[in-house]
């Protein structure tokens, strides 16, 4: 019996599916696992997460995409780590989740990747050879990601607070669900108390993150504030693509995913976003609504099995 999982360890959630003798099964949730910024908690998550996965016996391979795998250090650290763990029979392998984005839509060949979740990046693998842009976290980079829009939300909330802009159903909503995040629900919590609190938490990402899915579903809504906010976010989604695109690339039809919790369905984001690419590279073939990344972690997985027979 082959048993195989694959892992998308997440900044706002972990995913792990595994397949016996080629038979999926269903995919099991956990917690952040980020192990750039968290590394003892991000253990515990995927072995969690794998565990039970993966419960029918020993496994012959596991193949993790992480954000922050691209150091060489860490992801021998994570692989040494989760073999203390767990007895991982003979095959492990720990990769960018960029990796498993991709080939979770392409199985093999060229292809690039845009991924919008709770940070962003684009990747590529043409001719042999790999490119990447952004990815470089939430306070230097992660341009059009979940934490951006829900930084921008809250910029644009706290001008309201100051008067500097006007309040509108937008601004109170946003306003709403920063007091949740800083449990100030009841309202005896000042603004400016709740925003000191946010940032005395140890990580503030996921929460913020989370709250970009209310702003686009406001933009989708026509809500103007909300649309600059996302109009921004794609123009930037839209830079990172660009800047991967080496000369010979424009006029080759490349497909092209959009990946991520921010392009996993329509919205006036991937509309923004596919319609500036389409206009800038007519001969890119964009795949929205692909399978999700742990089934690009798991093919390379099951490849792993079996290369151990």
């Amino acid at each position: 019996m082959k048993i195989a999982v694959g892992v998308d360890a997440g900044g706002s959630s972990t995913t792990a599916v595994a397949s016996v003798n080629g038979k999926i099964g269903q995919p099991v949730t956990g917690g952040p696992a980020n192990i750039a910024t968290d590394f003892d908690t991000a253990v515990n998550v995927l072995h969690d997460v794998i565990t039970r996965a993966a419960s029918q016996g020993p496994l012959d391979a596991v193949v993790i995409g992480a954000a922050g795998a691209g150091s060489p250090n860490i992801a021998s650290r994570l692989e040494t780590a989760l073999r203390q763990t767990k007895q991982f029979a003979t095959y492990i392998e720990v990769c960018q989740d960029t990796t498993i984005a991709l080939r979770a839509a392409i199985p093999e060949g060229d292809g690039i990747v845009v991924i919008a979740g709770t940070g962003s990046i684009a990747y590529a693998e043409i001719d042999g050879e790999r490119y990447r842009s952004g990815g470089y976290g939430y306070v230097f980079g992660d341009e059009g990601s979940g934490f951006a829009i829900g930084c921008a939300a809250v910029q644009y909330m706290l001008r309201a607070e100051d008067g500097r802009v006007a309040r509108d159903r937008f601004v109170e909503d946003i306003a709403r669900a920063v007091r949740v995040l800083g449990k100030g629900e009841g309202g005896s919590m000042g603004m400016r108390a709740i925003v000191r609190k946010m940032y005395s938490e140890q990580n503030p990402v996921p929460g913020i993150a989370s709250l970009a899915s209310l702003v686009i579903a406001f933009a989708d809504g026509g809500e103007r504030s909300a649309q600059r906010i996302v109009q921004k976010a794609a123009f930037d989604l839209g830079e990172l693509v660009k800047s991967l695109m080496q000369p010979g690339m424009a006029d080759r039809e490349i497909p092209l995913v959009f990946a991520g919790g921010l392009l996993r369905k329509n919205s006036l984001l991937t509309y923004l976003l596919e319609t500036r690419l389409s206009n800038d590279f007519p001969f890119i073939r964009i795949i929205k609504n692909g399978l999700e990344p742990h089934f690009g972690a798991l093919r390379l997985a099951e490849r792993g099995a079996g290369r151990t027979c």
